[in-house]
């Protein structure tokens, strides 16, 4: 088992040979890359801020509108006069 790291390091200097010898492949650049992309706008940054402070409170209410139509639903199924009367 000893000998099997020096045979798979002299593999790999043998690759890495190859690979740099190769001229199909790129390793070097002649030109500089793109400049990144512009950050969003600060606006953009304060709403999506705003909107992830008030995350807990849209469960809430999204929970609450459910437990209100699923009331709804049952109570129309239940009493369906009660529904009708007004």
């Amino acid at each position: 088992q000893h000998d099997v790291v020096p045979a798979f390091a002299d593999d790999l200097e043998q690759r890495h040979k190859e690979l740099l010898e190769r001229k199909d492949l790129q390793f070097a650049f002649s030109v500089d890359p793109p400049e990144p992309v512009e950050r969003s706008p600060g606006w953009l940054d304060w709403l999506g801020d705003f909107l992830n402070l008030l995350s807990p409170l849209f469960t809430v209410i999204f929970w609450g509108a459910l437990a209100l139509v699923i009331g709804g639903i049952l109570l129309a199924q239940r009493w369906p006069a009660l529904v009708r009367q007004r």
